[in-house]
């Protein structure tokens, strides 16, 4: 899981630093293990169930999962031809609308256009 960012006074960050040179860690890890360590009963449970819900929705990584990239996937690239052809001219609209990256798309049209393969009119 990503780190977060949070925000502390600036007395307790000079807290965490002092326990963090008393346990050799820094002022993150000593913030993490203070508070895992002073969690409640209750609280845990939460985050049990919070844990499970996650993990049974959560899409397992597989190849079947990741998407073709946009230069191999004949069907998107006519999808963005489609749109562009139909005078849609907001790429960050088509890249939503074919679910692919906002530059993604922006590269690949820009592209298509240098090559003549689509048109500016």
């Amino acid at each position: 899981m990503p780190g977060r960012r949070i925000t502390v006074s600036e007395e307790t960050y000079r807290a965490l630093q002092a326990e963090g040179l008393v346990r050799g860690k820094s002022p993150g890890s000593v913030l993490a293990e203070l508070v895992e360590e002073g969690i409640s009963q209750k609280a845990k449970k939460v985050l049990g169930t919070v844990s499970q819900k996650a993990t049974k929705t959560k899409k397992p990584e597989t190849p079947n999962n990741q998407k073709i990239p946009l230069r191999e996937d004949q069907k998107a690239q006519q999808a963005v031809r489609d749109l562009w052809e139909g005078g849609e001219r907001n790429r960050t609209e088509i890249a939503r609308k074919v679910d692919r990256p906002p530059r993604t798309i922006q590269i690949w049209i820009r592209e298509e256009i240098e090559k003549g393969e689509l048109s500016t009119e």
